[in-house]
């Protein structure tokens, strides 16, 4: 059973043809597990004071229609059981007639705030209502592909990290990285078409300052390949296919 929140699709979030951008969906999704946690005792304040903070490591999203500018939402997640080290959470967007709008599958890693030292999920000390997977045949975990075609077209663009980006970790937030991956993108095609996939996977956090090297790779059939280095070191990488 998912954890539900009932929210609006805001005009600040929305974009080109008053489509609610993927950024604003990750954001709806990352507000209703903090509030399912903090309803559970299980906040992020106090996992932080007890030395131990979820990060997420990459996001899987299929998008089966675009929520639209003004439309009512109804946001729902559900924790269920671990795979190896991570943590796995799945978020559904719908329309409140119950039609699937967006599927998002989650993997996530407890980590040591003060080794940095990722923790087995026998470390989390507190109990959690683990529910049975019900997105793996919907959405699963999205292949990035490592290897391009030789004869893909790519195009290349710089992102200096600033306050906006930030979050209460200090560092980027997750869900601003889609408008990274967006921004990288041909807005013509975007704006017309929205996205139909997309997955992220995160390697290295980024912080006030940083300047993020972003390259994009044309896989030909609406899809394409976004990554970002960080000092010359792995950031993100995602894939995206366009509708």
């Amino acid at each position: 059973m998912y954890y539900r929140k009932e929210m609006i699709a805001t005009n600040y979030e929305s974009g080109a043809k008053n489509l609610l951008r993927p950024s604003g969906m990750l954001r709806y999704m990352q507000q209703t597990s903090g509030e399912q946690l903090s309803d559970l005792g299980q906040s992020g304040q106090r996992l932080y004071s007890e030395g131990m903070v979820f990060l997420l490591s990459k996001i899987n999203m299929r998008v089966h229609r675009n929520p639209v500018c003004g439309e009512r939402l109804s946001v729902g997640t559900a924790a269920t059981p671990p795979k190896g080290v991570r943590f796995v959470r799945e978020f559904v967007i719908d329309s409140l007639d119950g039609g699937r709008l967006v599927s998002c599958y989650t993997f996530w890693v407890l980590v040591d705030t003060q080794n940095h030292k990722i923790l087995r999920p026998s470390a989390y000390p507190y109990t959690f209502p683990w529910e049975e997977p019900g997105l793996e045949g919907v959405v699963g975990d999205i292949a990035i592909p490592s290897d391009l075609p030789v004869d893909a077209q790519i195009s290349r663009m710089e992102r200096r990290i600033h306050y906006s980006y930030i979050d209460t970790n200090a560092h980027v937030n997750n869900s601003v990285y889609a408008d990274f991956v967006c921004d990288a993108l041909p807005y013509d095609l975007l704006a017309a078409q929205g996205v139909a996939c997309m997955a992220i996977s995160f390697q290295r956090e980024a912080r006030h300052g940083d300047v993020l090297e972003i390259q994009t790779a044309e896989l030909g059939g609406g899809a394409y390949r976004v990554a970002g280095t960080n000092g010359g070191a792995p950031c993100f990488e995602a894939y995206v296919e366009l509708n």
